[in-house]
């Protein structure tokens, strides 16, 4: 998957990583200069290096045009900052995938699409919420509660699920609500022939479900659910069953918009 990403728009920014992640003190010369522009003598205290050190580096990342100087001062150019950002995003990424890691161990791949995986932050800080031996509903119990205090829900759908699926119609019903469904041909003719048929078609004449089916080549293997309110996910197992004991949930409102925005610039994606 990584190295689907190396096209011909981000090969050189791909280069500028490798550049810096090959040495420590690159990274912290731009993360020094991120905020603000130094002298010389500030960088040595702010990194704890002899000046001849620095000075070799300054001159280096002079030459490649990421850093300038300035009546004694050093800052970043256009081109360092965008370096500083992206290296920032790297960061962020590894952080969340660290913080999740044993979610995603026993799970197979999520299969996101590209501007989500490069998006990872959103789940920096999440929570799992997990069942337990003495309540093995707990999650899926909560992600109902979390789908009826909200209006606006979006859904990725792999599997069918009567619980979850009538939690999504509850809501919609009780807070005169609108679903944007993401899921396949095979699901959707599932749900018209199952008991929640009627009611489905009910509220998509209302004009309070619209669907979006994935590609033919894309596998639906997440149960995504994203809303104003909250964003939702559910992994499969190896063997290809859908885990709804654990699900992994952000409710920081500045992530949820922005995992809103993303997913609704990528729907046909999925």
């Amino acid at each position: 998957m990584f190295l689907g990403m190396l096209n011909s728009d981000n090969i050189n920014s791909f280069e500028s990583l490798k550049y810096f992640l090959n040495s420590t003190f690159r990274i912290e010369i731009l993360m020094s200069l991120y905020d603000t522009n130094k002298t010389i003598k500030e960088l040595k205290t702010d990194l704890n290096k002899s000046e001849s050190n620095l000075l070799h580096y300054l001159k280096d990342l002079e030459e490649k045009e990421i850093i300038e100087k300035f009546n004694d001062y050093y800052s970043l150019t256009s081109y360092g900052y965008i370096i500083s950002k992206q290296l920032y995003k790297f960061f962020e990424n590894w952080n969340s995938i660290n913080n999740n890691i044993d979610f995603i161990d026993n799970h197979i791949e999520p299969n996101l699409p590209l501007d989500l995986t490069l998006n990872m932050d959103v789940w920096e800080e999440a929570e799992i919420i997990q069942s337990t031996h003495l309540d093995y509903n707990y999650a899926s119990h909560q992600y109902k509660e979390l789908l009826l205090e909200s209006k606006n829900i979006k859904v990725t759908l792999p599997i069918l699920s009567q619980f979850h699926i009538h939690a999504i119609l509850e809501s919609l019903q009780n807070n005169k609500g609108h679903l944007d469904l993401i899921t396949s041909k095979l699901i959707m003719k599932k749900i018209q022939k199952s008991d929640l048929g009627p009611l489905f078609k009910e509220l998509e004449d209302k004009n309070q479900i619209s669907i979006w089916y994935s590609n033919s080549h894309v596998k639906l293997n997440k149960f995504l659910t994203w809303t104003e309110n909250f964003i939702s996910l559910f992994l499969f197992y190896n063997d290809g069953n859908c885990d709804d004991s654990e699900m992994l949930l952000v409710q920081d409102q500045k992530k949820v918009d922005k995992m809103n925005q993303l997913i609704d610039e990528n729907k046909l994606n999925f």
